[in-house]
């Protein structure tokens, strides 16, 4: 999922420079020690939570990301009782079939929806490098 994260960067240099920036500066507080090192080494570097704390913008383009490429079809099996879903009855032991792009693709739930807008999952939830760095 996230092998597409490059892609989607790529074709939107706004957000991709928001992002080397946002890493500059989370690796310069976090592992400036550790400059001598291969990025991947100083990215390995830093626990779990300093990442979830202190990249907003690249959670943003990743959360994203897994909406456009999301789009499969969904499959669930009933193993209850008998269901109703939208005037429909799904017996117990039949399967549902979902298409996700229905709601990933949704212009009343994502604005520009089919267009590549990171701010589309901030706008809901409120809340990579290329180059060398």
């Amino acid at each position: 999922m996230t092998a597409w994260l490059p892609y989607f960067l790529h074709f939107n240099q706004t957000w991709k420079i928001q992002v080397i920036a946002e890493i500059k500066s989370l690796l310069a507080e976090h592992a400036a020690s550790l400059r001598h090192l291969p990025l991947s080494a100083q990215l390995a570097s830093l626990p779990p939570t300093v990442w979830i704390r202190s990249m907003p913008i690249l959670n943003a383009c990743l959360q994203e990301t897994i909406r456009m490429v999301s789009s499969t079809t969904l499959m669930r099996r009933n193993r209850g009782g008998p269901v109703e879903v939208d005037g429909d009855v799904v017996d117990a032991g039949s399967y549902v079939l979902y298409q996700a792009s229905d709601v990933h693709m949704e212009e009343s739930i994502y604005r520009d929806a089919a267009k590549r807008v990171h701010a589309n999952y901030s706008y809901i939830f409120s809340l990579i490098i290329f180059d060398t760095y």
